[in-house]
């Protein structure tokens, strides 16, 4: 598992860093908040609401932009599979 190391500087002072630790290959494309949309069949409001309520698969941000990997996805997917009905 890797770990990359985000540094957005919003300002002197201020600086946000992002960790993300996952698994991605040089073939695992990053994908749009619309792909992910797409993909599952919601509207794109349903990947920004998981978005903000830590409930879909997790992001990264690539500057301003909010992106996922396809390994996180399909992780995601994989514990969705798992878990209780109604959890």
């Amino acid at each position: 598992m890797s770990t990359v190391v985000l540094r957005l500087a919003s300002s002197a002072n201020n600086s946000r860093v992002i960790i993300w630790s996952g698994e991605r290959t040089m073939t695992d494309r990053l994908w749009t908040a619309q792909e992910l949309a797409d993909y599952f069949g919601v509207p794109i409001g349903t990947v920004y609401q998981w978005n903000s309520k830590h409930t879909g698969p997790r992001s990264i941000r690539v500057g301003k932009h909010v992106r996922y990997s396809q390994t996180e996805v399909d992780r995601w997917c994989a514990a969705q599979l798992s878990a209780p009905v109604g959890a």
